[in-house]
C-alpha cells in the first residue's frame, strides 16, 4: 500500500478485504471492494474504511486518534481525518482479511444505531434532523454491506 500511496501522492488509501468466518477464516461474503474515492461527504453515509485495510500518511497529515467514549470510534476518526484531507483512494487489491464475528458490536446495526446517531450529533455537531438523516443512510448502507442477499 505504501508504494500505491507514493505513486498517487495519496494521504489515505484503503484496499479490498475478504470477509471471513471468525473460526475458519473461510470467506462468508464476497470481498469488500475498495471501489470509490472516499471523501468526508460520502463517508457520512457509510463507513467504507476499516482499520485492517486502511492506511494514512501521518507524516503529511499528523496523527488522528480514536475518540474516547464512542462505540463508533473508527468512523469518527476517519471523518475527522477526511475533514482535513480532500480524499482517500481505493487500491483494488485484496490485501487483508476481516474476521466477522457473529456477536460483534458493529455487526448488529440495530444495537448500535444510537451510537451512530451520536457520531453525527455529538462528534460532528450536526442538528437533530441532519443526524437522523445520516443515521438512516448509514443503516440502509450497513444492511446492504453485510446482507447475503446482495453479496
Amino acid at each position: 500500500m505504501t508504494g500505491y500511496m507514493q505513486e498517487n501522492n495519496a494521504e489515505l488509501v484503503y484496499c479490498n478485504y475478504s470477509r471471513c468466518d471468525e473460526h475458519t477464516m473461510e470467506p462468508i461474503l464476497k470481498d469488500f471492494e475498495a471501489d470509490k474515492i472516499v471523501t468526508f461527504s460520502n463517508l457520512l453515509k457509510t463507513c467504507r474504511l476499516a482499520p485492517v485495510s486502511t492506511m494514512y500518511d501521518t507524516k503529511r497529515v499528523g496523527k488522528f486518534l480514536f475518540p474516547v467514549k464512542s462505540k463508533r470510534e473508527d468512523h469518527v476518526m476517519w471523518l475527522n481525518l477526511l475533514k482535513e484531507i480532500p480524499k482517500g483512494y481505493p487500491l483494488k487489491k485484496t490485501l487483508a482479511k476481516y474476521r466477522m464475528r457473529e456477536n460483534s458490536v458493529s455487526r448488529k446495526k440495530q444495537n448500535i444505531i444510537k451510537d451512530q446517531y451520536l457520531v453525527y450529533k455529538d462528534f460532528m455537531g450536526f442538528s437533530t434532523l441532519k443526524s437522523l438523516y445520516y443515521t438512516g443512510n448509514w443503516a440502509v448502507n450497513g444492511f446492504l454491506k453485510y446482507s447475503k442477499i446482495f453479496n
